[in-house]
């Protein structure tokens, strides 16, 4: 799915077989969009002020459903992100 990153991909294929949940970063096409979804009982772990964004932990039956509806621009994998300084 064109909405599922590569990396997020592989982590939930591998996780449908183990059954383990999968930390993820899920953006929306609104904020209106976010709450919606939220409503239907998907639990952030963290939300994010500046883009109408989430982080959850989820299955991978969860991450699919969640792909296939419109109001999810995308879903990639919460991974920790470090930034070099060139001097």
């Amino acid at each position: 799915m064109d909405k599922i990153t590569e990396a997020l991909s592989k982590e939930a294929d591998a996780a449908r077989h183990t059954g383990r949940v999968v930390p993820v970063i899920i953006t929306f096409q609104s904020t209106d969009a976010m709450k919606a979804v939220l409503a239907s009982g998907i639990t952030a772990n963290n939300s994010y002020q500046s883009i109408p964004a989430i982080a959850a932990t989820l299955t991978a039956d969860q991450i699919y459903q969640l792909a296939a509806t419109p109001e999810v621009q995308l879903i990639e994998l919460d991974t920790e992100a470090s930034a070099f300084c060139q001097p």
